[in-house]
């Protein structure tokens, strides 16, 4: 499993590839990633920690919120070959 560093390095050399970006671009979004990599953390913890939710349920919010990253990816990809 790649650590949140590797993904970002990945993520950022694909979306930078044929961009010249400053460093307080590049600085902020890797902080806004990283945000958002812990906020997704956070929340699968708290739901593993609140007893209401069966074992289903837990899942289905784990297989929902992949599918909303793999889709925000997808536009994003999407977006930056159409303007590149």
């Amino acid at each position: 499993m790649k650590t949140i560093e590797q993904e970002w390095d990945d993520f950022s050399k694909f979306i930078y590839k044929d961009i010249k970006v400053g460093k307080i671009q590049y600085n902020e979004t890797k902080r806004a990633f990283f945000a958002g990599a812990m906020f997704t953390i956070q929340q699968i913890l708290n739901a593993f920690d609140a007893s209401e939710f069966s074992p289903d349920e837990l899942t289905n919010s784990l297989v929902n919120i992949d599918n909303e990253c793999r889709e925000f990816m997808r536009n994003s990809i999407k977006t930056h070959l159409e303007s590149n």
